[in-house]
């Protein structure tokens, strides 16, 4: 094993931010390629509970019964692995295809690795929904992309018993310039008429996709001082609002009150329905904010970009930064 980091997923928008800053910082960087996952899927079964623990044990009993050892002998000069690969669909239907990516992948990862290399699992704060984000296993899993983000977190939990200490890092709200999420809040804010949040409100979980590889790539560098198995960390708020986001030069600006936007997205949660708890999420994201507890990669010592350079990274306001 050397000082290697094996990267997971490079190809994707995340992943692919996650390897321009490990090369950027002259890490010794190689990936793996998804044939290597594909090949193993043949007879993978997609379980049928909505229990993110009970998922996750279905899905580590098919793994259990996989031969890994061409994996593992992939990953064995890496000292870190880093997971960047998934489904990122969170108004998706659940499928073989979401269940395998989320949640299969990262268990072979965390039985390959087992002994050998720390395993960093880029997962997403969409594992507890609108509730107060935090560092805790308290799951909201009420769509089908958020109980496969959740499984994913706990075969690691199972997965760490045999070995690799293990960290799930969850991202809030990525954006990036070449983003359709992002486009479409820059189309948003383009509006004439734009509402003034007024009240009592959250910070907002926007987070650029550079600060996620940012984030990543500290906790890379850092992976020896987990001095337990598994560990979960949020990425820490910028502190950014609404008014944060909004240029009012020549717009008209329409006060709303905290407390109505918080109650539709209540109402929208009530609905069983992935499209309508993506539009609450997007709601609270962009406009009401949510309690946010990050503590992990802040005791580490990790400074998230301000929000300035936030606004700046993700292309708002004709500003890009590379």
């Amino acid at each position: 094993m050397t000082d290697s980091v094996a990267l997971v997923g490079g190809s994707g928008f995340v992943g692919g931010a996650v390897l321009r800053e490990l090369r950027n910082s002259e890490r010794d960087v190689f990936e793996v390629e998804r044939a290597e996952f594909d090949r193993l899927r043949a007879n993978f079964a997609l379980p049928s509970t909505n229990d993110p623990s009970a998922f996750a044990s279905e899905v580590m009993d098919q793994i259990l019964a996989i031969d890994t050892n061409r994996l593992r002998a992939v990953l064995e000069p890496a000292s870190v692995v880093i997971n960047a690969a998934g489904a990122a669909t969170p108004l998706g239907q659940m499928s073989a295809d979401m269940a395998w990516a989320n949640v299969a992948i990262p268990a072979l990862l965390v039985l390959a690795a087992s002994g050998r290399a720390s395993l960093i699992h880029i997962s997403s704060a969409a594992v507890q929904g609108s509730m107060p984000l935090d560092e805790s296993e308290n799951y909201d899993a009420s769509t089908p992309y958020s109980l496969t983000k959740a499984a994913g977190e706990q075969v690691l939990t199972l997965g760490s018993k045999c070995g690799p200490r293990v960290v799930a890092y969850r991202p809030t709200s990525v954006h990036g310039p070449d983003r359709d999420l992002t486009q479409q809040l820059q189309s948003a804010l383009s509006f004439p008429v734009l509402p003034r949040i007024t009240g009592n409100s959250e910070p907002l979980s926007i987070i650029s996709v550079k600060d996620v590889a940012r984030a990543v790539s500290f906790l890379a560098g850092n992976a020896d001082r987990f001095d337990r198995s598994c560990w979960i960390a949020l990425h820490p708020n910028v502190g950014m609002h609404q008014r944060h986001l909004v240029r009012p030069a020549g717009k008209r600006m329409v006060p709303v009150p905290s407390f109505l936007v918080s109650a539709m997205v209540m109402l929208l949660n009530r609905f069983p329905v992935p499209q309508f708890r993506g539009l609450a999420r997007r709601l609270q994201a962009g406009l009401v904010g949510q309690p946010q507890h990050a503590k992990f990669l802040l005791e580490a010592g990790f400074e998230p970009m301000t929000i300035p350079e936030t606004i700046s990274a993700i292309g708002l306001f004709g500003n890009k930064n590379d």
